[in-house]
């Protein structure tokens, strides 16, 4: 008589498999940085070369996570702050759509000297003073600091012009529903 049961465990235990090794997967290379490359970041903080990050190109992926989080390919020309020749590079980021960043833009870098291709970037979050020492310290002007607020772009209202802009085209391109941009233009306007 033919016992059906390593059938039945074999259809049921290889997919659950494949499942969790695709979630592992997943987690460590699409949706987040992998512990090794954590790693490589607060090692670049701790005993990298500083340079600052100018924002040359965004350009989003298509893929979306949790209908906010965009995955962009970002390009950077990374200024050594000691001296030395501008370089190029480039970063895949996962990005809330309410928090991206412009061509122009400029973050803090820490940079493996001997290769440059190894390097972490600092994004400003528009919530966390913690931020704004380092900020200081590559002479960067950081959203929350009152002491830049002018050199920052001018007055508050042409900020909030630009980002009034900028909600403008997620929208007419699809990223932002129309709820979602009537919900971030409340939030900028009483800002």
């Amino acid at each position: 008589m033919f016992d059906p049961t390593p059938i039945i465990i074999f259809a049921v235990v290889v997919p659950l498999v494949l499942t969790f090794g695709l979630l592992f997967w997943l987690r460590n290379n699409v949706f987040g940085m992998s512990k090794e490359k954590q790693a490589l970041a607060q090692n670049l903080v701790a005993t990298g070369s500083k340079a600052r990050a100018k924002i040359v190109r965004v350009q989003p992926t298509g893929m979306i996570v949790n209908e906010i989080n965009i995955q962009c390919l970002v390009d950077f020309q990374l200024e050594p702050l000691h001296g030395g020749a501008p370089f190029a590079g480039q970063k895949k980021m996962l990005i809330n759509q309410t928090q991206m960043p412009r061509v122009g833009d400029v973050w803090p870098c820490w940079y493996n000297a001997a290769d440059p291709t190894q390097f972490a970037v600092g994004m400003p979050d528009g919530a966390s003073q913690e931020q704004i020492p380092v900020f200081r310290e590559f002479g960067i002007p950081h959203p929350l600091d009152p002491s830049t607020a002018g050199a920052a772009g001018g007055s508050p209202s042409s900020g909030r012009v630009a980002d009034l802009e900028r909600l403008s085209a997620m929208r007419r391109d699809g990223t932002l529903t129309e709820a979602e941009f009537q919900a971030e233009k409340t939030r900028l306007m009483g800002s």
